[in-house]
This record gives structure tokens, C-alpha cells and sequence, in this order.
């Protein structure tokens, strides 16, 4: 599921759907149309844990081994820079489930590791530090983990989730009754309005479908010779 691109994040959106059972990972890019424009290329990526071929690379991003990335940069950054300023980046070496527990473990001091859960609520924060943990409640149906490192860059994790190695469990998501009446009352009055001015825009004044057939044609054509002569 594309998170993560330099001009909208989606995180409600990735929440919702975890907190409704349906399982995504995370993939962040520049979403680039102009790759010779500085300012929208490498600034929003996906960190994939693998070697360098088509199929690990394929495995990895169906399984979850990534990362998503805002890598922090003044604007207009250099190519050569922005390679540099990459090169540099933290890495995250351990995220693990041990019993209860999820460890996630930076190479350096990071500003925050933030634990989010179900419905998108921030279930504990812990600052500067290289490493945070959290016990998992057996009210937690997911929990993913953001990283704001100490250059500002943003590390997105992939969520862990309860699983019995066959089924995911079901979760249902709460519906917001009445942003679902609106959408509903307004993508119905839309239908009505285009089905109306289409049948407006087909009609003459009197009201009757103006059809021009084959015998019409003839007729207005036989009418008008006469009254020319």
C-alpha cells in the first residue's frame, strides 16, 4: 500500500485498514513525473531488507521486509549531496517479538520511537534513546512503530499483528455512521443530478427526443426544395 510519497501521507488510511483486518505493507516514494527536477526525486523511499535481485527484491516487498523512509533535506539538495546525506542515514538493526514484548533497536540516539495501534492511537512514546520497547495488550491488534531520527528523516515500520500461522483475525473497524450517511447522500444525489441534466441535454424545448432518422432527414429535405421553388 503506497503510505508515503513527498506530497501525502496516508497513515489514516493505513490504520483503517489494519484495524479492519485487511494487512498491508508499507511502500513510500517520491511519486516523481520530472526526475530531472531536484526537489522531487530522493526525498521519500521504500528500504527494502534484501540482496540485489528481481526475485528477493519481489519476496521481500510481499512479506513486509521494508521500511518506509522521509529522508529530512533542504530543498533544492544536489544529486551528489542527496547520495551522501543517503549513504549516512541511521539503520534500524533489530525489530523483533520476543513473548509479549517488540523491540526495535536504531544504530544511534533517535528523537522518538512512537507505538502506534489499533485505530491510529499512539499507545507510547519513548525519547532519545537508541532503542525503545513495548509490551504488547491483548487488546492490541497491530502495532507499528515510527522513528524520528536525529536528522530529522522519518523511519515507518511494517506493523506486527496477531497471527496463528493460517488466519488473520477478523477485526472490525467502527464506521463513522454519519460521514457514511453523507458520502452515501451525496455520491446518490450526484448519480440523480448527472441522470437528470443528461436527459435535459437530449431534449427540445416541447420535451420530445429530437431523433433524426433516415425518413426525417428525407422530409426536410423534400420541404425545403419546395419552399425554394
Amino acid at each position: 500500500m503506497e503510505v508515503y510519497n513527498q506530497n501525502k501521507f496516508s497513515k489514516a488510511h493505513f490504520d483503517s485498514a489494519l484495524s479492519s483486518s485487511h494487512l498491508s505493507y508499507i511502500l513510500a516514494d517520491d511519486d516523481a513525473h520530472n526526475i530531472s527536477d531536484i526537489y522531487s526525486v530522493g526525498r521519500c523511499c521504500t528500504l527494502v531488507n534484501t540482496v540485489i535481485n528481481k526475485d528477493s527484491i519481489l519476496k521481500a516487498l510481499k512479506n513486509g521486509e521494508t521500511i518506509g523512509a522521509d529522508i529530512y533535506m533542504h530543498d533544492n539538495e544536489s544529486n551528489e549531496t542527496k547520495r551522501e546525506i543517503i549513504k549516512q542515514l541511521p539503520v534500524v538493526t533489530e525489530v523483533k517479538v520476543h513473548d509479549d514484548t517488540l523491540s526495535v533497536k536504531l544504530n544511534s540516539i533517535a528523537n522518538s520511537f512512537t507505538f502506534i495501534g489499533q485505530g491510529g492511537v499512539v499507545k507510547k512514546t519513548v525519547s532519545n534513546f537508541s532503542e525503545a520497547n513495548y509490551v504488547i495488550q491483548k487488546s492490541d491488534t497491530y502495532i507499528r512503530t515510527e522513528i524520528v531520527c536525529a536528522d530529522g528523516t522519518v523511519y515507518y515500520l511494517n506493523p506486527v499483528f496477531r497471527y496463528d500461522g493460517i488466519h488473520i483475525p477478523y477485526y472490525f473497524n467502527a464506521e463513522d455512521k454519519f460521514k457514511t450517511f453523507l458520502w452515501r447522500t451525496v455520491g446518490v444525489g450526484s448519480l440523480l443530478l448527472i441522470y437528470f441534466l443528461y436527459r435535459k441535454r437530449f431534449k427540445d424545448p416541447r420535451g420530445v427526443k429530437s431523433i433524426y432518422t433516415t425518413d426525417n432527414i428525407v422530409k426536410e429535405i423534400k420541404e425545403k426544395s419546395v419552399n425554394e421553388l
